[in-house]
């Protein structure tokens, strides 16, 4: 440890297949007017040009060694049934990460990548305890993550990170 102190990186995105579309430079995102001030080649790191290959998992390695990163952090990702996510290139893609992903990047990186478990928001409050419980006490995750905008609320509608039901 360098000063005592360490450095953790809160918004770890691997290379992971599920994660290609984050990265993926030819998405039609990218023609957005309100694109990146920094043209789009310039805002990823060279791990995401290998992006479901070992030699991108071993970038994004020596990419924590060379900032000083002691640990990174690594949200799975669960959105809702049926939902399909479509690259412009590549058609449907998988686009969730679960804990056994997690796990295994954990054990890939030495420890160094803590994994937060993706909740379904559209399963029952009790089964997203007992996946909670499981996540941490089976898997050794460290917390949750919620991504709200992918589901609906009861409503029909958005829902929205300050429903009250979350």
């Amino acid at each position: 440890m360098k000063s005592g102190m360490k450095i953790i990186d809160f918004r770890c995105r691997p290379p992971v297949r599920a994660c290609k579309m984050l990265f993926d430079l030819h998405l039609e995102r990218h023609t957005w007017e309100n694109k990146f001030v920094c043209g789009p080649a310039d805002a990823v790191s060279p791990s995401m040009h290998k992006v479901g290959e070992e030699a991108g998992l071993d970038l994004l390695m020596e990419e924590i060694d060379e900032a000083g990163i002691d640990l990174v952090v690594a949200p799975g990702r669960a959105t809702p049934p049926g939902l399909e996510v479509k690259a412009v290139a590549e058609g449907v893609q998988e686009f969730n990460v679960s804990d056994e992903t997690l796990v295994s990047l954990r054990k890939r990186f030495n420890n160094r990548l803590l994994g937060l478990t993706a909740l379904d928001l559209s399963r029952p409050a009790d089964q997203l305890v007992t996946q909670i419980q499981k996540a941490v006490r089976e898997h050794d995750l460290h917390g949750v993550v919620m991504e709200p905008g992918y589901f609906k609320a009861p409503d029909g509608g958005p829902l929205w990170a300050d429903n009250k039901r979350l």
